[in-house]
């Protein structure tokens, strides 16, 4: 679907860019990427949307329209391009959220919520939002903010969840648990050995990422820390970068102030990918074809007896 007839059919929501080769366009291998954005900072919102949109494979760029002005998010990319994992990337202000279907999520793959967005009172898309993450049909990237809190992963909301440092303490021991069955993030270790190898070699390494970083005191996670892949904390032991073990939810330490250095935005990039390709897929995929191999041995009548009969 071109960008033009995309926002004929959902006139709230722009694109801001789209793989331009029709052939990959919508392949499985590649995701859809949908921001809901508040007010945000002008430096904030610009510095995500050229982040995003250098995930995208061979893209073509749209310019952003508010009003009478027309602004162009040009790819920020560290010509890794090999690995990018998206098809386009469309954004939508929270305010218009009334006038869209919560249907529209099952467009999309992955949802950004970065600083000053906010869901509001509409239940529709919570609930929404909430089943298809349970679900595990959706995958959720937070950049600080209140939705966190609206969709329950944290207990209390405040504008505090930062670190001034711009350093962390990489976990070598869950990265390997996570890296060991991910070719994703293989990757991310092959062209980082160096840093990773230092980390080896000194548990207690800070490595600087950016200026500014997204840091969440514990007490301030809704549920206990064991549900969550704590990949990264800060220097005063502040949670960084998290993924859900049971969610295709994460936290990273980039929210947005800059690019920061290419550590630190091979994180973002690297990880969001093993959160669209590969986490909780494998379990899914697995579960699909077991219920399929059951069909053909026509096995579902007999589990349904036996589940009615218990």
């Amino acid at each position: 679907m071109s960008s033009s007839s995309f926002e004929q059919q959902n006139p709230a929501i722009q694109r801001l860019s789209q793989c331009s080769d029709p052939h990959l366009a919508y392949s499985a291998r590649l995701k859809q990427c949908l921001v809901i954005h508040g007010e945000e900072p002008h430096h904030f919102f610009k510095c995500i949307c050229e982040k995003l949109n250098g995930f995208v494979s061979n893209p073509t760029i749209f310019p952003w329209t508010t009003g009478t002005s027309k602004e162009v998010f040009e790819p920020y990319s560290d010509d890794d391009k090999i690995e990018n994992f998206l098809n386009c990337v469309d954004v939508l202000d929270t305010r218009q959220l009334p006038h869209v279907e919560s249907d529209i999520l099952l467009y999309y793959d992955l949802i950004v919520f970065p600083l000053y967005s906010t869901l509001g009172n509409n239940e529709k898309f919570i609930l929404r939002l909430q089943q298809l993450i349970s679900e595990k049909r959706i995958a959720i990237l937070f950049l600080r903010g209140y939705v966190p809190f609206e969709l329950g992963y944290v207990i209390e909301h405040h504008y505090r969840d930062y670190e001034l440092s711009g350093k962390v303490i990489f976990d070598l021991t869950v990265f390997n648990e996570l890296s060991s069955r991910s070719e994703v993030l293989s990757k991310f270790q092959t062209k980082h050995h160096d840093i990773l190898t230092s980390v080896a070699e000194n548990p207690q390494k800070l490595i600087s990422l950016d200026n500014y970083l997204f840091g969440l005191d514990q007490e301030r996670l809704n549920d206990d820390p064991s549900v969550w892949h704590i990949v990264c904390k800060s220097e005063d032991d502040r949670f960084c970068l998290l993924i859900h073990k049971e969610h295709r939810v994460m936290f990273t330490p980039w929210y947005g102030f800059s690019h920061g250095n290419l550590f630190s935005h091979d994180i973002v990039k690297y990880f969001c990918k093993f959160l669209l390709m590969e986490h909780l897929i494998e379990r899914e995929s697995k579960l699909k074809k077991d219920l399929l191999s059951k069909l053909k041995n026509r096995q579902l009548t007999d589990l349904l007896v036996v589940i009615d009969d218990c």
